[in-house]
């Protein structure tokens, strides 16, 4: 059918902003359509709404086959929406692990970052618990601190394996971002927020628990004001070691917090 229309003089390639049948097969997975459209003159890298390739959605979709004939034909790796997303990007976003090799066989930026808010493969890799493709990614250079934390985006979602890979990268696990509206925000802090009681496990381990974050407060106190009693247990006692070793005013008034808890299983035992 395709080959008919194509004979009576269908336009290969649609207005700019109109979405081109080389998109919509693409898209689809039709490969052997996306080969015929291609070797007719189709414009691989022609971008319709919102400035997306056929490219981009492919990786969007994962379908690695279409992806290898249109980078064959010499589609821009690189391509950014007018979104600034990649096609690395929306691969890494989605998990496509064979399409995250194939996009950096073809020399694909790994740390390019998007235009909106500055995210790079690594950052929405790392977001979304994608743990095969932060590895891929990491192998082939992605920087650790590239645009928006991964650590951070990791912390906040709960994904204790890109945790522990980033960790074991050199991740900066006392970085603060900047983050609604308030500048201070660190990985530990925002893991306590919300509860994530294993990956705060993994980062006490290497950073100050004691640090004071957003507006002058510590990890454990945001816990508690978020009612996540087992991440209070776990950071309880590094608050009590600091008072202790500071033989501080404050150790009264926290002893007195948690005494009547088993937030603090060292309360009781030091005087």
């Amino acid at each position: 059918m395709v080959s008919l229309l194509l004979e009576h003089g269908a336009d290969l390639n649609r207005p700019p902003k109109a979405v081109a049948p080389l998109q919509l097969a693409s898209y689809a997975n039709r490969v052997r359509v996306v080969r015929l459209l291609l070797e007719r003159g189709a414009n691989v890298n022609q971008t319709g709404a919102e400035g997306i390739s056929a490219l981009n959605v492919t990786s969007v979709a994962g379908h690695v086959d279409v992806a290898t004939l249109l980078l064959e034909y010499g589609a821009n790796v690189n391509e950014r929406d007018e979104y600034g997303v990649s096609p690395l990007i929306a691969a890494s976003k989605d998990g496509h692990v064979r399409m995250v090799r194939l996009l950096l066989e073809y020399q694909a930026d790994v740390n390019q970052t998007n235009t909106r808010d500055d995210v790079s493969p690594l950052g929405v890799a790392s977001q979304n618990g994608h743990a095969a493709v932060v590895k891929v990614l990491l192998e082939n250079g992605a920087r650790i601190d590239n645009g928006k934390s991964p650590l951070y985006a990791a912390c906040e979602n709960g994904h204790v394996s890109v945790v522990r890979m980033l960790l074991s990268r050199g991740a900066n696990v006392d970085l603060p971002i900047y983050t609604h509206g308030i500048y201070g925000a660190t990985p530990l802090a925002v893991a306590s927020s919300a509860g994530h009681v294993e990956v705060v496990r993994l980062l006490i381990q290497t950073c100050d628990a004691n640090r004071l974050v957003l507006d002058g407060v510590t990890a454990v106190d945001v816990a508690r004001e978020h009612g996540h009693a087992a991440v209070v247990r776990l950071l309880a006692p590094t608050i009590l070691d600091k008072l202790l070793a500071q033989r501080s005013d404050d150790l009264l008034v926290f002893r007195e917090e948690y005494r009547t808890t088993k937030n603090c299983p060292r309360c009781s035992r030091r005087g």
